[in-house]
């Protein structure tokens, strides 16, 4: 015999009216997005270049990438905007005000890792930095060192940590860097172009969810 275990409680709960999926849900992301999007900042627009460096991004992409072409060699920087952005990093913050009045970014939180690749046409190989501008300073920090081709057997010893260099030879990877362009200048500048271009994606994003909601 089939016992019912559904109490008459139970039943009636089962009978309350469920908004359809995605009404008042839907609604309320929608208002979110609308309100996001109307507050929001204008997204400068990214500079084209860069003391001698071309600035290089894809809409829809999360890379950035500053080159310049040397007589035997090709400088890239390159930085993924979505690695080290800002917690705080907020569209609707106002500029702080620097020393001497002039606007700065905000870039309280932020860590930029970026890579500086340097290529030449005679070799397979490249030298790369792995890099790292820390939350609030205006010093870039080289963290690695890569040699070998691009594609490398995870075996082959071709990383080391900066730390494992002497401190002679740290100082000269700065200067070998500084003399190619490198410098803290172009890393801060990397650092609030890839601010810029993490706030045209989101936006970008936040807008495609919404043409989504309204299919």
């Amino acid at each position: 015999m089939l016992t019912l275990r559904c109490t008459r409680s139970a039943l009636r709960r089962s009978m309350r009216v469920v908004p359809a999926i995605g009404s008042i849900r839907q609604f309320s992301l929608k208002v979110s997005i609308k309100d996001f999007m109307d507050e929001a900042k204008e997204t400068e627009a990214l500079q084209e270049k860069f003391e001698g460096f071309d600035v290089l991004h894809e809409s829809g992409s999360a890379i950035i990438e500053l080159k310049k072409e040397l007589e035997k060699e090709t400088i890239t920087v390159r930085a993924d905007v979505r690695a080290g952005i800002s917690e705080d990093s907020d569209l609707l913050n106002e500029d702080l005000e620097g020393k001497d009045g002039e606007e700065i970014e905000d870039r309280e939180n932020t860590e930029l890792r970026f890579d500086v690749h340097v290529t030449k046409p005679s070799s397979t190989n490249e030298l790369t930095f792995e890099c790292v501008l820390r939350a609030d300073e205006d010093e870039f920090e080289i963290t690695d060192i890569a040699f070998g081709p691009e594609e490398v057997d995870e075996d082959d010893y071709t990383h080391v940590p900066a730390y494992r260099f002497t401190d002679e030879i740290v100082e000269d990877l700065y200067v070998y860097l500084e003399e190619r362009g490198v410098n803290n200048d172009l890393a801060c500048f990397l650092a609030d172009s890839a601010e810029l271009v993490h706030e045209k994606e989101l936006k970008n994003v936040l807008g495609k969810v919404d043409e989504f909601l309204e299919q």
